[in-house]
């Protein structure tokens, strides 16, 4: 973690041996920080943790961490509880002695304010506070590992995760999603006549027009010349719509020696607490079909 200045005090330990920090320091340490109670309460949150996270400190602080962040690890399973696992061990008496040394937590997928997800490393340590063992979080955005290098697009690891989180919530609230495989049309060809960086600039069209719709939407790159799009709060036929407009919009933004840029794609139904592969098989057979009609249009998966 970076930091201008050294902020705890290792020479002058607390009452429980800890490394000393105040308040203050944590609203000033560079990194987005925050400060837990043995309860998992936040106790401070610092202005990086809010650029961060979006969470203002007037909502952060007095929250659990297990609430506000809902982590989860890169393949869906909690990460953040209540009681927070790691801070079980924390003495909760000022004359209780730990080890003072950083704890590595789990990489973890958090909520953003938005309601978007961000990929984070965590480390953790016990710290004394006015006396008070707590726990002092450091918190960095893994940006590289939730990304295709390419296209900007989400990487296929950090979109299963998302695709995990919008189930849950499409349970619990009861709404509709619905899932897209796209298929750049002749990508190949373009990549033979032309050059990879050609197909490379293609693809970057593609992912940049696939993502100008609406915000909720997801996009991720699925394979060589495939994206994924997961549609929240629709349906196949609602996100069909959806992207019938953004091929439009493409073909009239996007050319290549004259010829409009074209995509195929299959859309279905993702339920719930259906596992994603059945969706994507069903997308996968409608886009099959559409690009045995030629390519250049979006079909429904039948039900």
């Amino acid at each position: 973690m970076t930091g201008a200045e050294p902020m705890l005090d290792w020479m002058d330990p607390g009452p429980a041996d800890l490394p000393m920090i105040t308040p203050a320091q944590v609203e000033r340490l560079a990194d987005a920080a925050f400060l837990t109670d043995a309860q998992g309460t936040i106790t401070a949150w610092n202005p990086a943790a809010t650029e961060l996270l979006g969470h203002p400190a007037t909502r952060a602080v007095g929250s659990r961490c297990a609430i506000l962040l809902e982590g989860v690890r890169m393949h869906g399973a909690p990460v953040c509880t209540h009681p927070c696992l790691m801070v079980q061990g924390l003495p909760t008496q000022r004359s209780s002695r730990t080890p003072a040394h950083p704890t590595a937590h789990p990489d973890m997928v958090a909520r953003h304010s938005d309601g978007g997800r961000l990929n984070l490393s965590v480390v953790a340590m016990a710290v004394s506070v006015d006396g008070i063992p707590m726990l002092l979080h450091l918190l960095r955005h893994d940006a590289h590992s939730e990304h295709d290098p390419l296209t900007g697009s989400l990487s296929r690891d950090a979109f299963i995760v998302r695709v995990l989180d919008e189930q849950n919530r499409a349970l619990r609230i009861g709404s509709s999603l619905a899932v897209a495989l796209v298929d750049v049309d002749g990508l190949k060809a373009i990549n033979d006549a032309h050059g990879h960086a050609t197909g490379d600039r293609l693809l970057i069209g593609i992912a940049d027009a696939l993502r100008a719709g609406r915000r909720a939407d997801l996009v991720a790159r699925w394979g060589g010349d495939e994206f994924v799009v997961l549609l929240p709060d629709a349906t196949p036929v609602e996100g069909s719509r959806r992207l019938r407009r953004t091929l439009r919009l493409l073909r009239q933004t996007v050319t290549l020696e004259g010829k409009p840029a074209t995509f195929s794609a299959g859309v279905a139904r993702l339920e719930p607490q259906a596992p994603f592969t059945m969706a994507i098989q069903m997308a996968d057979k409608a886009l099959y079909q559409a690009k045995r009609r030629g390519g250049a249009c979006v079909l429904v998966a039948k039900a």
